[in-house]
């Protein structure tokens, strides 16, 4: 989903489908470059996501990881720290778009098959489950 550039409509588009369907998109901000420039581009990519802060769309905003394309730009050591930074500049909930949201994405907060498969992977390695318990809420001490 792109966020800023030359159409802003593009991104409130793409919030409406979401919304539309929250159990079937979600909004990737992996190459979201536009947090490693200063002055109008910054201010752009935070004024896009401000936009999206009150959005139904919000939650199912979420931080990919595009690294072959974002470890080209210039600046890249410092990306996820800047997008962090503009998603709390914007005023969306820092921990949805860290990791809640992809935890949803991918089943790992209810009981079910993937958070299974995960849980049987690192059975017997504490430090493992004890990791995995702040993206699985409701997991019992004893897993």
């Amino acid at each position: 989903m792109w966020l800023s550039g030359p159409a802003p409509r593009s991104h409130k588009k793409c919030a409406e489908i979401i919304a539309r369907h929250p159990r079937q998109v979600w909004g990737d901000l992996s190459y979201f470059t536009e947090v490693l420039a200063n002055g109008t581009s910054h201010t752009g990519a935070v004024e896009a996501l401000r936009s999206l802060a009150s959005h139904p769309a919000a939650p199912n905003l979420l931080y990919g990881s595009d690294w072959i394309m974002v470890g080209q730009e210039d600046g890249a050591d410092s990306y996820a720290t800047r997008a962090v930074s503009a998603v709390a500049e914007a005023g969306l909930p820092v921990e949805d778009f860290a990791w809640r949201a992809a935890a949803r994405f991918l089943g790992l907060d209810r009981p079910g098959k993937p958070r299974d498969r995960l849980l049987a992977f690192h059975v017997g390695d504490p430090e493992a489950l004890a990791a995995l318990r702040l993206f699985m809420p409701g997991l019992p001490h004893t897993t």
